[in-house]
């Protein structure tokens, strides 16, 4: 049900129960609304409220506009949620009825009440409550004379009030942290006796006597210049009683100072400035981040702020009921009243600091249930909790992440601890520390206590160390040792996850991971993940492409992690591990590998299970999910390759190869068809695929010089094996090989071989597509364009894919040669919506320069074409396509610069049959001569 809040402690407010202002416009019906409220529950009469409105005047239809303008008051307080009889009509007037209704001045009376019952701490608290409730003077910028009095008689209660309460404050905890208010206050209301006795009091118990002596010796003489009288008897017995120095005057409370020494504190201010406005703070982070010099730092500034004491405990090992003991007796409770139960001890704390402002330090907590016992249960005083997990349940507190240092701040830490500076190292020394505090601490201190140290000497000795960690302890400070506390507090499955993470060296990973590296059900990978991250073992390394969480492990944490593995898991667990997480990414790349239209082939994959929410991301958007997990694609083959599984280093290598060659990602190519084919035997047949994936991304590369040796290699392979496929799929690459060096009659040769024998297998579709694309562009190459387009037309009938694109580019130029560019263009740009379709940026420059192609033989403007595919093939680092746009923008231009430039890139990848082509355009008639009838193509 709603309702509405009435105030007039302050400026005359009305506000819904969801908090919005609506306070009715106009002063008349504001009057009006403060009249009724002030004398509520009783009536107001029509004469008094006119009196309000108008004072000593009125006009002669006063009367009728106080009724309609009530009338029209009582509508906007019922439409915003006041019960229907808000204002009635009662004799000659109107009342307000406040059941349904908050009202401040009404809350306000009710704790004074209560204060007024209660024993001293509970008493200030209620006045506290109470006091809160002032935003202001009473019916602040009201102006009504009628109402005047009755708002300076609210004023003299708050003030009452406020004397009460300062009373209570002084007698309990002494003052110190009220008496600037209290000084203040008597400067303002300087005849109030009590209120200079509370000023007296507190002075004297900061132990400031002088200062309590002239407080009252100002009151004296203003009360006797001004009205001729002296002060009141109670305050001459206190004047008399502190200059005889009653020391019973100074019974109060113990002040704790339990702070830690302070430290020097490196970066921090942003953060420093935050915590400095919140009652309960909690600061999490990893081991090592600074933490507790943070907290105790930022304690050590505010203790000022805080008289009452600062109290201190060490979570770490201590339980809720040890530090409550400690800090009853810090607080000044005898040994022997100590009570037993830790709730009776929690509830005698927060009593014992209703009426004080404290800071609490509580260090290292270990849980949510360790720290509520500790938090006080009033407005006042702060606490500032550190621990390694996030304490996410305590949900009263501000949360803080502590970062490791900026590199600035920790190049700052080093350069001051060493005796030699020299930055460049000091930047190098605070990379391999991770600019962690606790590790750049451990530096300055062996830089402090060894003057023969520099930083140029610990940089060396870092990075000459096996395990960083064994030089990052001196002393009491140790990088690893601070890593495995949160390390031994994690449940037995999250440790083996954490450890088995050390076998990846890929920098962030998905949740799912974790779960592979557990042995759990894949959806257990968000909960192991929020176990680490609870404790700050991992970080969170943002979304990926895929629209997935991602996570990474420190450099150090993943150090430790690693020592962990060795020390804990024996290789056949580890082994196991990297298998199910090959299973998993095998799982979920074979069914991105179907969706990015690469027009190859995997082989015959075996069904696996695979994390949902991982599979619905590479269903949804499979490139991204292939960019997302490159590098995790590639940790994972060669570990699987160097653990001997070679079932799973081959299929996944295979799984990848598509994407790796679609986007041109030639080291990531390369390296996981290099771990997979070293794990195989020499007569496997699955060697043949990882021979034809280098071979790819050599050539996507313009390695020419090398691509014979693997052609050989291919051929040595299937001769062992002896299989009629196996060698029928080295020979095409012997004939790709013989075709990109100039060989046409040799290449021509084999392609017709492997085309006979591909026709006579199943499941060789790709292989004859492959082949007939490869004899096509052979034989376009030696003039045979009819025979060239027979064999490149069923392109135009294939299913959408980047080789039916390729084969539809060999296609349109054979076109274009046979002297039919109408055609031709129509085939690129079919091939151009499948590029398109597949993100492929160079292969559609590619499609382009053959489209330029034939827009010149089509006697059109293809200058712009070609100028923009070689911007686009220069960035892509495509030297082939590069040179052979150029060239044909000289074709199109005349410009023998432009050849000149494409042949120096012919020579320098080596490939002689188009060095010999781009020769003959800049007129060496004997050019041609080594190849034979080979065509010159590209001819304006």
């Amino acid at each position: 049900m709603r309702y509405v809040r009435f105030r007039v402690l302050g400026p005359l407010e009305v506000r819904t129960d969801d908090e919005v202002v609506v306070t009715p416009q106009g002063p008349r019906k504001q009057k009006i609304l403060a009249a009724l409220l002030l004398n509520a529950p009783h009536a107001v009469s029509v004469d008094h409220l006119l009196e309000a409105v108008w004072g000593v005047d009125p006009p002669v239809t006063a009367a009728r506009q106080i009724r309609n303008t009530t009338t029209e008051l009582r509508r906007e307080l019922v439409a915003h949620g006041a019960p229907a009889g808000v204002i009635t009509a009662v004799g000659p007037g109107f009342q307000v009825n406040l059941d349904a209704c908050w009202f401040d001045l009404g809350e306000f009376e009710e704790r004074l009440a209560v204060a007024g019952r209660a024993g001293s701490r509970e008493a200030l608290a209620e006045l506290e409550r109470a006091l809160a409730l002032w935003r202001g003077p009473a019916l602040d910028g009201l102006n009504s004379d009628a109402l005047r009095p009755a708002a300076r008689a609210l004023d003299e209660r708050r003030l009452a009030a406020l004397e009460r309460r300062y009373g209570v404050e002084i007698d309990l905890n002494g003052g110190a942290d009220v008496l600037e208010e209290v000084g203040a206050l008597a400067q303002q209301h300087p005849y109030r006796e009590t209120l200079v006795a509370h000023l007296m009091r507190a002075h004297y118990r900061a132990g400031r006597q002088a200062e309590a002596l002239a407080a009252y010796q100002r009151l004296r003489g203003l009360l006797d210049a001004e009205l001729g009288v002296a002060p009141g008897q109670a305050v001459r017995d206190l004047y008399e009683r502190i200059l005889r120095q009653d020391s019973s005057l100074l019974d109060g409370p113990t002040v704790p100072r339990q702070l830690p020494p302070d430290a020097t504190l490196y970066g921090r201010s942003e953060l420093i400035a935050e915590l400095r406005t919140d009652r309960v703070v909690v600061l999490t982070g990893p081991g090592g981040v600074g933490k507790s010099a943070l907290a105790v730092h930022v304690a050590h500034r505010l203790a000022d702020s805080f008289p009452g004491g600062q109290l201190y405990a060490d979570l770490s090992r201590a339980s809720a009921h040890d530090v409550l003991g400690r800090f009853l007796r810090a607080l000044g409770m005898p040994p022997d009243e100590l009570p037993r139960d830790v709730e009776e001890r929690s509830a005698e704390y927060r009593s014992l600091l209703a009426s004080r402002r404290v800071l609490i330090v509580l260090d290292d907590a270990q849980d949510e249930r360790q720290v509520r016992p500790l938090l006080p249960g009033y407005p006042g005083s702060a606490v500032l909790i550190t621990s390694r997990r996030s304490l996410t349940a305590l949900r009263e507190a501000t949360h803080h992440t502590v970062p490791a240092l900026a590199p600035d701040d920790a190049v700052t830490l080093l350069l001051e601890a060493a005796r030699t500076p020299d930055r460049d190292a000091a930047v190098e020394v605070a990379a391999l520390c991770g600019h962690l505090p606790l590790a750049l601490n451990v530096i300055a201190a062996r830089l402090t206590a060894r003057p023969d140290l520099t930083l140029v000497k610990i940089r060396d000795r870092l990075l000459g160390q096996r395990v960083v960690l064994d030089e990052l302890a001196i002393g009491d400070l140790d990088v690893r040792g601070s890593i495995a506390v949160s390390y031994r507090s994690l449940r037995p499955d999250a440790a083996v996850a954490l450890r088995r993470l050390a076998l990846l060296d890929a920098n962030a990973v998905p949740a799912w991971v974790l779960a592979a590296f557990a042995d759990q059900p894949w959806e257990a990978g968000d909960r192991l993940l929020d176990e680490l991250h609870a404790c700050h073992l991992v970080e969170a390394a943002g979304i990926d492409e895929a629209g997935q969480s991602r996570f990474r492990l420190h450099d150090l944490v993943h150090e430790f992690a690693a020592e962990r593995l060795r020390a804990e898991d024996p290789p056949a667990a580890q082994r196991q591990s990297v298998a199910r997480l090959v299973h998993g990414l095998l799982a979920i790349a074979a069914t991105a590998d179907r969706l990015i239209g690469h027009g190859g082939t995997t082989g015959a994959l075996v069904p696996r299970e695979a994390p949902g929410v991982a599979l619905a991301a590479a269903r949804q958007r499979p490139f991204d999910w292939f960019e997302a997990e490159r590098a995790l694609l590639v940790a994972a083959v060669r570990r699987a390759a160097s653990a001997q599984l070679r079932d799973e280093a081959s299929e996944l290598a295979s799984c990848v190869r598509g994407f790796f060659t679609v986007r041109q990602h030639h080291a990531d190519g390369e390296a996981v068809a290099r771990a997979a084919l070293d794990c195989l035997d020499r007569d496997d047949p699955r060697a043949l695929q990882h021979i034809r994936q280098l071979y790819t991304m050599y050539s996507q590369q313009d390695r020419n010089a090398e691509l014979p040796a693997l052609a050989d290699a291919a051929l040595a392979v299937a001769g062992a094996l002896g299989d009629p496929k196996a060698l029928a799929e080295a020979r095409w690459q012997s004939a790709a090989t013989n075709l990109r060096l100039g060989r046409l009659h040799a290449a021509v040769e084999s392609y017709r071989d492997c085309l006979t024998t591909f026709a006579t297998m199943p499941g060789t579709e790709v292989h004859i597509a492959l082949t007939r694309w490869g004899l096509g562009s052979a034989l376009a190459d030696l003039g045979q364009t009819d025979e060239a387009i027979r064999l490149l037309e069923p392109f135009t009938r294939a299913e959408p894919s980047r080789l039916t694109a390729i084969g539809l580019a060999a296609y349109a130029e054979a076109l274009v040669d046979s002297g039919s560019p109408a055609p031709a263009l129509a085939a690129v740009e079919k091939a151009l919506e499948m590029v398109r379709a597949i993100g492929d940026e160079p292969g559609e420059a590619h499609l382009h320069v053959v489209r330029a192609y034939a827009l010149h033989a089509d006697g059109r403007e293809a200058r712009d074409v070609l100028q923009n595919a070689v911007e686009v093939l220069r960035r892509h680092h495509d030297p082939q396509g590069t040179a052979s746009a150029l060239r044909r923008l000289g074709d199109v231009t005349g410009d023998r610069g432009h050849w000149e430039e494409a042949l120096a890139i012919y020579r320098r990848i080596g490939l002689p049959l188009e060095a010999a082509r781009t020769l003959h355009r800049l007129g060496d008639p004997a050019a041609m001569t080594e190849f034979g009838t080979a065509s010159l193509r590209y001819r304006t």
